[in-house]
């Protein structure tokens, strides 16, 4: 192979650049204020311009003309890309494929953009799940309430359920998720909320049902950034569900504020035993409301079986006024009259938009402080501290309980009550007691005392800690 080095090439006139009939290849970088294009250096044509290599030029010259600022709508079919390219717009109709790096100011696609993800620049990338563990991963009430018959929060943190009509009650857990749970296991889902069926063996009632409620705060719909008065407006509800049995299920969206509306859907026909992925794409309606406080402003209802005093006639996913006697239509009964059925839920996400974005992830301590603002249990067990105490008087002792976090509300507290169950060490000796009395309380902190079973030295402080294995302290400000 020859080898020509030379700092300046001119034609034969020494005023021209030289012409190079058969073609030139350049495999470095061209660095020039005018690059023409030509059939011989670089192929262009309507499918597509392709370079292999570093182009840098002030203006683009031949079939497209340009500083590349107006490259947009130029009829190209096709932008292929396998290095850095920076646009000032760029607009696709059609399927673009970048294997590099493409930075632009403005994107604008009428087709389809497929990635393995989307990186914003700005926007919002954390918090769009407005509904609290709905990975279910705190459980500080416990992880199994076994056959019982109450309306409340049980197991699972943010989880309300209830049941009418029963012959026998439910049971409850949170239970693991393994490697076989295909689905929500590979989306990096290890806990589920179950509930088990008991034995319903009688006949069907009109009024018997089984709910799972979750409970959303008013203000933070109002400032979640959905225009939900707005028909063009969406959140986008989305959950794993199996069921133990195969049949369709019914569930709705209830607001609170204002003239209550509700919205019902269904998951469609489950197959038994399977995790199935539910969405649904939900828009505003301009008779919701929700006020900017911390009341409870919308409800998620998910119904493994509603009897018939609660059901009629419904269109699905509309809004409409409340009508208690028309939540749902008709429920197949197969579910609640089988003993022992489960229902299981995972990854509940509630977000504003009309796509379902893959689920929030949230590490365990800061799911566990939002759950705390609702509920949490102080201690249970023996010989955890619990605050500094004093006498008052000598027979009245009195401390401050102080919360891990602002709570939604000023809280019920409550203390489990027993013989010798707290203690308090003070002026060199000890004091038993059964139990204390909560007397003015904030969403910080209460004040508590004791004023039936104990004795010291009025003045005297100190150490208040549990004594005993059942010793327990909670707060509540639930929905």
């Amino acid at each position: 192979m020859s080898k020509l080095q030379v700092d300046t090439i001119y034609a034969k006139d020494a005023l021209n650049a030289p012409d190079f009939p058969a073609g030139a290849t350049v495999t470095g970088i061209v660095t020039t204020p005018t690059l023409h294009v030509g059939a011989g250096i670089i192929t262009a044509s309507s499918s597509g311009v392709n370079i292999t290599g570093v182009v840098t030029a002030t203006t683009f010259k031949g079939a497209f003309d340009g500083d590349g600022s107006s490259l947009t709508g130029t009829g190209i079919a096709g932008v292929n890309t396998t290095g850095f390219s920076t646009f000032k717009d760029v607009k696709f109709a059609g399927i673009t494929t970048c294997v590099g790096i493409v930075s632009c100011s403005d994107v604008v696609s009428s087709g389809i953009i497929t990635a393995k993800a989307f990186i914003p620049l700005g926007g919002q990338l954390s918090n769009r799940n407005l509904i609290i563990n709905g990975a279910m991963n705190v459980a500080q009430r416990g992880t199994t309430k076994s056959t019982h018959t109450g309306h409340g929060f049980f197991t699972v943190d943010r989880i309300y359920t209830s049941i009418g009509g029963e012959d026998e009650g439910r049971t409850e857990d949170q239970i693991t998720l393994t490697s076989s749970d295909t689905g929500p296991w590979a989306k990096g889902f290890r806990n589920a909320f179950q509930i088990t069926n008991g034995d319903q063996s009688s006949a069907v009632g009109a009024d018997d049902y089984q709910s799972i409620v979750i409970k959303n705060e008013a203000q933070d719909l109002a400032n979640s950034g959905w225009d939900y008065t707005s028909a063009s407006s969406y959140i986008t509800l989305s959950f794993w569900v199996k069921s133990s049995v195969a049949q369709n299920f019914y569930g709705f969206l209830k607001t609170t504020d204002g003239t209550s509306q509700y919205y019902t859907f269904e998951t469609g026909s489950l197959s038994a035993n399977t995790w199935t992925k539910i969405t649904k794409t939900i828009p505003g309606d301009s008779n919701i409301t929700f006020d900017n406080n911390n009341g409870q402003g919308l409800s998620i209802e998910i119904l493994p079986f509603l009897g018939t005093t609660w059901t009629d006639t419904r269109t699905l996913n509309t809004w409409s006024a409340w009508a208690a006697t028309a939540r749902t239509p008709n429920n197949t009964t197969t579910w609640w009259e089988t003993d022992n059925a489960t229902f299981a839920i995972t990854g509940l996400q509630l977000e504003v938009g009309s796509v379902a974005t893959p689920f929030e992830h949230r590490s365990f301590g800061e799911e566990l402080a939002r759950c705390q603002r609702y509920y949490f249990k102080f201690l249970e067990g023996t010989t955890k501290e619990m605050s500094v105490g004093w006498f008052y008087t000598g027979a009245w002792m009195s401390f401050i309980l102080r919360y891990p976090t602002t709570m939604r509300a000023a809280p019920t507290g409550s203390c489990a009550s027993g013989t010798n169950y707290y203690i308090i060490y003070s002026n060199n000796s000890s004091d038993y007691f059964d139990d204390f009395a909560f007397e003015n309380g904030s969403t910080e902190q209460y004040s508590c005392y004791n004023n039936s079973d104990i004795s010291s030295t009025q003045g005297q402080a100190g150490i208040v800690r549990s004594a005993h294995a059942s010793s327990k302290i909670e707060f509540s400000a639930e929905l």
